[in-house]
């Protein structure tokens, strides 16, 4: 077997592992009285904040909305900058980018695979 399955399969059964400890705990958790008055406090001040978020940000609609366009511009251009990274880095060069303190970085690229349909070819 390649050594990419066996080190996904290691992956697989760690993450296995990491559920089962985090079960325990969380049932731990939903035993203790403490921990769900605390947790009863916390959803009630929860709801104050967010009234208050609420009317502070129909107060400031006009500044939202353009928060909304400034995040969506900054995702289209971050997705435009990873397209080119990708183009450059297949081409064999080297990434390096600047900001406006001269500090330099280096893009990190990130492997993820994803469950799929092996039916969906056929």
């Amino acid at each position: 077997m390649s050594a990419i399955q066996d080190t996904f399969f290691k992956i697989q059964d760690t993450k296995k592992k990491q559920r089962e400890i985090r079960a325990v705990y969380r049932g731990a958790l939903d035993k203790s009285h403490a921990h769900q008055d605390v947790m009863s406090q916390i959803r009630a001040l929860r709801e104050k904040k967010k009234g208050i978020e609420d009317r502070i940000k129909a107060e400031y609609s006009r500044e939202m909305d353009m928060l909304d366009d400034l995040s969506e511009t900054m995702r289209a251009e971050q997705e435009r900058m990873a397209d080119m990274v990708v183009s450059s880095l297949s081409r064999g060069e080297i990434i390096k980018v600047r900001d406006m303190r001269n500090n330099a970085y280096d893009p990190i690229v990130k492997v993820v695979f994803r469950k799929i349909d092996e039916q969906e070819g056929v």
